[in-house]
């Protein structure tokens, strides 16, 4: 067990450790048993932990909307928004289109967030079939660039992927978002396999 201001020090420790800037993480836990708080450290993230690292790293390249880690079915297994909130119009018109009840759930921007996330699965896995079928190897890397949104998909092992959404408006390329995917494929690889 480690005293408060011990605490204190491994949490801002933590917050370095969650920029990637280093490589085997410490993390603090404080738990309330009764009336006594219990304070205790775990030598590593969770897999969650370095999920949801990666995911917020990714999610604030300069330009991004977002990030979101997806499974082999499209579904977000972690999202995080990334500049701030949608622009009025678009949060207008998604509202039509929004069903109440996942409106309750989560907010327009990160189910339309999602939805884009999703939407690179079947190709990934089209590309993934016929580039193995070719002898072309893996697929790496997906850029899918729409008038206004752009997408910079990793793939990953299991069928796994990450997507950053960018805004075009903000962006000259997708190369700094490519990038800093390239540099979170190994951590998000160790937890994955």
């Amino acid at each position: 067990m480690v005293d408060h201001r011990t605490f204190e020090r491994i949490t801002k420790q933590q917050e370095i450790i969650l920029r990637g800037e280093r490589h085997s993480p410490i993390v603090c836990v404080k738990l309330k048993l009764g009336s006594v708080d219990m304070i205790g450290v775990v030598d590593h993230l969770t897999a969650e932990g370095v999920f949801e690292a990666a995911v917020e790293e990714a999610a604030a390249v300069p330009g991004a909307l977002g990030a979101v880690l997806c499974d082999f079915e499209g579904e977000a297994v972690v999202t995080r928004w990334g500049v701030g909130p949608l622009p009025p119009d678009v949060e207008a018109e998604a509202q039509k289109h929004v069903p109440n009840a996942v409106r309750s759930q989560v907010s327009v921007g990160q189910y339309l967030l999602r939805l884009a996330a999703a939407e690179p699965c079947a190709l990934l896995m089209t590309f993934s079939r016929k580039t193995l079928s070719r002898h072309g190897g893996p697929l790496d890397t997906l850029e899918i660039a729409y008038r206004n949104v752009g997408l910079v998909v990793l793939s990953l092992p299991e069928d796994f992927y990450l997507v950053i959404v960018l805004d075009r408006k903000r962006i000259r390329s997708f190369g700094h978002a490519r990038r800093v995917a390239q540099k979170l494929r190994p951590r998000l690889v160790r937890e994955i396999t």
